[in-house]
């Protein structure tokens, strides 16, 4: 690979909180001042100290949701819950579009696109250009790491991971085609799940891919000891959800340690397996003290709210 080709990290991002916007910040922070320019693309405004601090940024004010799926399911003696995933896959497609195809015309021959809660180490940093150097030498033009999903039906268990992927900018808007409405994802879709969608459509073009391994979801050839998907793992759940007559706030501890949670500064400790709930018939501020990060939910009791919370799941008593 010629050193003189100009190579950018994409770095898609939701920045709606502060917890939000400190993680995108370790992520740049752990990106920057290496051999790549660094854009930033949203669905919501980025505060200007952020700005200043990379090269692009694209805001695209219009943020597609799709139907929501059940991402978790818990049951006991007591209760059952369910917790959905508001689909934005379109949305992070048409990020991808836009950062891609803006990087093509800025002159930028490789990219990176990565979603703003991986954390890279030092150590694995130097994978980007061992990757890259090899799709170059065995004639590859894309990078992707694929999975098997025992969960999923055998004939859509393969994905390829959306998390991290890479490649030549000319390949990727010249053969890979993703839908920027909500019309154009329907005709896209066949499982709601964006990693399967990738596979589905690009698995023709596997030859021209370089295919790392991912042992699971958050397993990554060459980031193993990164920290990836920080955000959207389900290891803490913290939500209002939808009961019968009203609404409970939950939360579920599926670490493999306790934590240290505050609700209106009432302190207690949650085991791992556990869960806590309560009625929720007033603002709340919820703090989970993890091992490198405190998480901060801000719940209001309003018209406005109560729409999200009836699209965020439910929890059923028996």
């Amino acid at each position: 690979m010629n050193h003189s080709f100009k190579k950018i990290f994409i770095v898609n991002c939701f920045p709606s909180g502060d917890y939000h916007l400190s993680i995108l910040k370790e992520c740049l922070n752990n990106l920057k001042g290496k051999d790549y320019k660094l854009m930033v693309t949203s669905h919501l405004p980025l505060p200007l100290d952020i700005q200043k601090e990379i090269d692009y940024f694209i805001y695209d004010t219009e943020n597609i949701l799709v139907d929501p799926r059940t991402e978790y399911w818990f049951a006991n003696s007591i209760f059952e819950m369910s917790l959905k995933n508001i689909g934005h896959a379109v949305s992070i497609c048409r990020n991808m579009n836009l950062g891609i195809f803006m990087a093509r015309q800025l002159g930028y021959d490789y990219f990176y696109f990565l979603e703003a809660d991986n954390l890279i180490s030092e150590k694995d940093f130097p994978n980007f250009d061992n990757f890259l150097f090899e799709m170059v030498e065995l004639n590859k033009k894309m990078i992707f790491h694929k999975f098997e999903h025992p969960e999923f039906d055998p004939e859509k268990k393969w994905n390829y991971h959306t998390l991290i992927f890479g490649g030549t900018t000319d390949y990727f808007i010249k053969n890979i085609k993703l839908p920027n409405t909500r019309e154009e994802y329907e005709n896209f879709s066949t499982s709601g799940i964006l990693e399967h969608e990738f596979f589905h459509h690009l698995q023709n073009q596997e030859h021209n891919f370089l295919i790392k391994k991912s042992n699971s979801e958050m397993e990554f050839e060459g980031f193993q000891t990164s920290r990836l998907n920080v955000i959207s793992n389900l290891g803490i759940i913290c939500e209002v959800l939808k009961t019968e007559g009203g609404y409970i706030l939950y939360i579920h501890n599926n670490k493999n340690y306790p934590l240290s949670i505050s609700v209106n500064n009432q302190f207690f400790n949650l085991m791992p397996g556990n869960f806590w709930y309560s009625d929720f018939d007033a603002e709340k501020k919820v703090e989970i003290i993890d091992d490198d990060f405190t998480l901060t939910r801000n719940f209001l009791l309003d018209e406005g709210s109560k729409i999200k919370y009836d699209n965020v799941g439910y929890i059923h008593f028996f």
